[in-house]
């Protein structure tokens, strides 16, 4: 049991870096695709929006692997510096949800969030 909560742990993390190498490295292309078209001025909003995205998902799987380290090795040091770790990563990823939610897309006199910028695209699709 315990082979197979340390290896959970271990894929947990991995999926986390995985996805965390896998949200800069296609930001950057959206980046460089984004400016190749429109040039240096384009905003970078919607880049850096989507790349909000994708680390808050990186974030809740390296949070569900602390969490099960933890059941590893339940000392009271071990349980501390889990809650230190799962607080950061908790607010980082709740302030950026929180920017996500209120961030301005670029164009849109009525100041939308991404949620409901894709909301009106598929509705258009229709």
């Amino acid at each position: 049991m315990e082979m197979l909560l340390h290896v959970t742990v271990l894929v947990l993390e991995g999926i986390g870096g995985v996805i965390i190498i896998g949200a800069v490295g296609l930001s950057l292309y959206d980046l460089v695709r984004a400016w190749h078209h429109s040039g240096v001025r384009e905003d970078v909003e919607p880049v850096r929006l989507q790349l909000g995205q994708r680390l808050v998902l990186a974030l809740e799987f390296l949070i569900a692997a602390d969490i099960l380290a933890t059941l590893h090795t339940p000392s009271l040091e071990s349980i501390a510096l889990l809650a230190a770790v799962i607080l950061v990563r908790t607010v980082l990823s709740l302030s950026i949800a929180y920017e996500l939610r209120h961030a301005v897309v670029p164009g849109r006199a009525d100041r939308p969030t991404m949620t409901n910028a894709r909301h009106d695209q598929s509705d258009k699709s229709s």
